[in-house]
């Protein structure tokens, strides 16, 4: 961390802010840090029709709690996913688009809403106890999401990254738990296709769960979004199939 500072009285003013900072206080409005802020993700474009199909049937309180985004690499599933996080987690939503500047919107945006867990393939953990090995997907993931904040577009997971039992268990900690901000968690799974032989974390790209419910019941089929669907696997009854979303699912 830099601090640049005009004279001596500066100097410790900046520092005496930065302790506190590190005492977890809170730093006064009138001393500003900008730098030190969280920056967002990039911004959500395209998928217009199906953002309003999706915020019709969550309008109509029609919307499924396990669904699949599958469509081409790179065209942004997770990111819509991430767009629907954000408007289940909204305080003061649209008929279409969360507000963005609720604290809820802002926290989604910057990955840190407690109750939005984005899960992503990770390093095989080397520990040979599960609650280690739960710990070291945890630490992969974060830095996984700090990269993320800091690049607004990223690639594919390296060639061994997966999602191993230990994500699933870690995901069904986490589930068990009560949301710690909202009504409900949510539950991001990206690149479920590298999803171990044997382990189902929820088998969905974006998994809502209300209070008291655990998520990755195997008796939930996961609902697909995609082009061309059959109707049997139309999410919105009533409606012609979706288009599909993209970023490597």
């Amino acid at each position: 961390m830099e601090c640049l500072c005009a004279n001596l009285a500066s100097m410790k003013r900046c520092k005496s802010l930065l302790k506190k900072m590190l005492r977890g206080r809170t730093v006064p409005n009138h001393h500003p840090l900008p730098y030190l802020y969280l920056m967002p993700i990039a911004p959500l474009t395209g998928h217009l029709g199906l953002r309003i199909r999706l915020a019709e049937a969550l309008n109509g309180d029609r919307l499924p709690r396990l669904m699949l985004f599958v469509g081409p690499a790179g065209v942004g599933k997770q990111r819509l996913a991430l767009w629907l996080a954000q408007r289940l987690a909204c305080t003061d939503p649209g008929t279409l688009e969360p507000c963005g500047s609720c604290q809820s919107c802002r926290q989604v945006l910057e990955l840190t809403y407690p109750d939005v867990h984005w899960f992503v393939p990770v390093p095989r953990p080397k520990a040979a106890e599960s609650d280690k090995q739960q710990e070291e997907v945890a630490e992969a993931i974060g830095k996984v999401m700090a990269d993320r904040r800091a690049k607004p577009l990223w690639g594919a997971p390296e060639g061994l990254a997966g999602h191993f039992m230990a994500t699933s268990q870690l995901l069904l900690k986490r589930a068990g738990l009560t949301p710690a901000a909202g009504a409900r968690k949510v539950f991001l799974v990206g690149e479920a296709e590298r999803l171990v032989p044997g382990v189902e974390p929820g088998g969905g790209q974006c998994a809502a769960q209300a209070p008291g419910r655990a998520a990755g019941r195997h008796d939930d089929h996961p609902h697909h979004i995609r082009p061309g669907s059959d109707a049997g696997d139309d999410p919105f009854p009533g409606h012609d199939p979706p288009g599909a979303p993209g970023e490597r699912c």
